[in-house]
């Protein structure tokens, strides 16, 4: 088992001003039942901060919908954050009405996310090969677009492995390498997080030092690195990798899972009662078995942006179609030419079959 020194860090010597609270949702709001117990306190502590100037925001791996559908217990009891980022990445304001998204930086983070898909489909297979010159014996019994983990036959080799793979992706921030004693994961893990929370951080004026960022998974530590948000913290129920950074950047460690884990936090924030110590009888993630080896293994994925993207797009032109045939709309011909066009063919189609004459 390796040592692992456990570093406080420094604690603040005054409690410091948060003017952008960003929290998870899953694990970190939202526990396995909800606690109703709960969210009366939790409400005042965001009403209070809220009316003090400061801004929330809940960074969430869900679509618009399912978070509002989800989400509705706590609205019910008055909790509305002023902004969310849905799919880790596009950001949405609170007006009355609804909520309104920020369309250009969506669109960017839109391309992003594709071209970081793209990349990770050709980069992991050449980290099998990488793998393959260095180390002999090495298997690897999960594989996929997204993610390949390798199975070291000493713990010598896996942190060899560890190295190596950890060197061969430091060019791409969207994989990330996880050691489990002899195992190496390597997996595609979204790191928009921290960039909507910088985003949302200029655009509202706020910065790093004044930003508190709470979350309990991999895909949370993007927007916990310390040039993104000043302040980290974490409920007890969060990963491994989660709590060393945590303890690593002198955040809170709360000792209380999900909401009233958030609730300790934000009361340790207010009193500058800071506690970044690991738990008693703590272990390194290193020293642990894989988690991800006994997670079943998804048998279907969700529609990925791109192809919501184009039925975006495709929607904007028939509506503008529809306008232009009736005179409504400018360029008629223009838009009109693409669209004839299928109908001759798909006309010329039926005719060469014999539908139609």
């Amino acid at each position: 088992m390796e040592e692992h020194s456990a570093k406080p860090g420094p604690r603040p010597l005054a409690s410091p001003r948060i003017g952008l609270l960003a929290t998870d949702l899953d694990g970190t709001l939202l526990g396995p039942s909800p606690e109703f117990n709960r969210y009366n306190e939790f409400r005042d502590e965001i009403c209070d901060r809220q009316t003090a100037g400061c801004i929330w925001v809940i960074s969430t791996g869900r679509r618009l919908r399912d978070f509002q559908r989800i989400f509705l217990p706590l609205r019910s009891f008055g909790i509305i954050p002023d902004f969310i980022v849905t799919r880790h990445a596009y950001i949405f304001e609170r007006k009355t009405w609804g909520w309104f998204p920020h369309v250009l930086w969506n669109l960017k983070i839109l391309e992003l996310q594709i071209r970081n898909r793209i990349h990770a489909r050709r980069v992991i297979p050449r980290l099998r090969r990488l793998i393959a010159r260095h180390i002999p014996f090495v298997r690897v019994p999960r594989q996929n677009s997204y993610r390949i983990c390798f199975r070291f036959n000493d713990l010598d080799n896996a942190m060899r492995g560890d190295e190596l793979l950890s060197e061969a992706v430091r060019p791409y921030p969207y994989l990330q390498v996880f050691r489990y004693r002899n195992e190496v994961d390597v997996y595609r893990v979204p790191f928009t997080k921290g960039l909507s929370l910088m985003e949302l951080a200029r655009k509202v004026g706020v910065v790093p030092a004044n930003i508190l960022a709470i979350g309990d998974g991999h895909n949370d530590i993007s927007m916990m690195d310390p040039s993104i948000a000043g302040h980290c913290a974490c409920p007890s129920n969060a990963a491994p990798e989660v709590i060393e950074m945590v303890n690593l950047h002198g955040g809170h460690i709360a000792r209380q899972p999900h909401l009233a884990g958030v609730v300790e936090i934000l009361h340790a924030f207010e009193n500058n009662t800071v506690d970044s110590r690991l738990p008693d009888n703590w272990i390194a993630s290193p020293d642990l078995d894989n988690p991800r080896s006994s997670r079943p293994q998804p048998s279907n994925h969700r529609r990925t942006g791109w192809v919501s993207f184009a039925l975006f797009l495709v929607t904007i032109y028939m509506t503008w179609a529809v306008f232009a045939y009736y005179g409504f709309a400018p360029l008629r011909q223009t838009i009109l030419k693409p669209l004839l066009f299928i109908f001759h063919v798909l006309r010329e189609i039926l005719v060469s079959l014999g539908l139609q004459k």
